[in-house]
């Protein structure tokens, strides 16, 4: 979770039609409103890459999460 708006859209879209849902996160930086039923770890509000997210298409397949630093 970081800022939280794209999944805010999500949520009002399926709140509107009644459809029940649940949150999981691996991560969670702690800008967003949203609250999630399934946490994996709060993070600082850092950039981190690795596991599966990238910065520039790089970093995307490290087999941990790191901070990415200047």
């Amino acid at each position: 979770l970081d800022t939280g708006l794209t999944l805010n859209h999500i949520f009002n879209y399926l709140k509107e039609r009644s459809i029940s849902f649940k949150l999981c996160a691996l991560l969670d930086k702690g800008k967003s409103n949203l609250h999630a039923n399934f946490l994996g770890f709060k993070i600082p509000n850092k950039f981190v890459v690795g596991y599966g997210l990238d910065y520039a298409e790089k970093f995307r397949t490290l087999p941990f999460i790191a901070v990415l630093k200047n």
